[in-house]
């Protein structure tokens, strides 16, 4: 079974995420555009980067 999850997500919670291996999709756009918006946009992909790797 695989799982894709939106629905109030963040950077916060996708490390979590990240730990399980069922996962196929995750969609935090609307934090990630936040989040770009308050730390600026070169430094929010990194840090989603450095949490999925």
């Amino acid at each position: 079974m695989s799982v894709n999850t939106d629905y109030d997500l963040n950077l916060d919670g996708l490390a979590d995420l990240n730990a399980l291996s069922d996962i196929s999709e995750v969609s935090i756009g609307h934090a990630f555009n936040i989040r770009s918006l308050e730390q600026g946009t070169d430094n929010v992909p990194r840090q989603c980067l450095v949490i999925c790797s």
